[in-house]
């Protein structure tokens, strides 16, 4: 809930976590088709949530039209194959100092589906011991998101 009165409510509109969203139905908007279900939720190098995919296909934000408890709904059922640029997956990310020191992994994230931008990180590992196992890390507090951490 603090998260909530940090960001105000009507900013959470169109906030969706990680650990919700995966696993969910994905659903072709036009034909109430199911097209699978959400396996990853990719960043792309400007560090935005770029695209959603399913076993074996790519679906970029800009087509998702709703993300609900239940399903995922595309525009369309028509994703593509593979994106056009290089993708990394944010789950797991390591998270390091910068001295370099490793403080932890993103454990989960928060993303506004309609724009790709991160909300929030929640981290594990070292940073967050004396806080229960998980932080939260805001994107202001991020320096800087390379390829590997």
């Amino acid at each position: 809930m603090a998260l909530a009165r940090v960001m105000g409510l009507t900013d959470m509109i169109y906030t969706a976590r990680y650990g919700q969203v995966i696993g969910l139905s994905l659903i072709d908007g036009s034909t109430l088709s199911e097209l699978g279900h959400v396996e990853e939720i990719w960043m792309d190098e400007s560090g935005q949530i770029a695209y959603l995919s399913s076993s074996d296909t790519y679906f970029p934000l800009e087509q998702i039209a709703e993300v609900g408890a239940l399903a995922v709904v595309a525009h369309s059922g028509f994703g593509e194959p593979s994106p056009p640029f290089p993708l990394h997956r944010l789950q797991q990310f390591v998270v390091r100092s910068p001295m370099g020191e490793s403080l932890g992994w993103v454990n989960d994230f928060l993303f506004d589906w309609h724009s790709g931008v991160i909300v929030a990180y929640v981290v594990s590992g070292p940073i967050a011991c004396a806080l229960g196992g998980s932080a939260i890390l805001y994107p202001s507090e991020v320096e800087a998101i390379e390829s590997e951490a």
